[in-house]
């Protein structure tokens, strides 16, 4: 399982590395440079914030992200071995 170094990104203080959130633009950069993640599902959750599957087909990496009002991204989870899913294969 791989850590999140892009901790550094949101790092805006102590309370905002706890949390794993930061400036939504950062944290989208962050993901792309860092692990060559780009979103891969884009919904809206039972709480009506907005959530992003971020995904490295190449590797498998991804990150799951709500996106609050504010223009702040939160990581909700990552791990390895995503893959995308075709339709008819579920």
């Amino acid at each position: 399982m791989r850590y999140l170094p892009i901790l550094a990104i949101l790092a805006a203080g102590p309370a905002a590395a706890q949390s794993q959130c930061g400036p939504a633009d950062q944290v989208l950069e962050g993901l792309a440079a860092q692990w060559g993640e780009y979103v891969a599902f884009m919904g809206i959750a039972a709480n009506g914030l907005p959530l992003e599957i971020m995904l490295n087909p190449a590797t498998g990496s991804w990150t799951a992200l709500v996106l609050l009002p504010d223009g702040v991204a939160c990581v909700l989870a990552s791990g390895d071995d995503g893959e995308r899913v075709a339709p008819d294969a579920i």
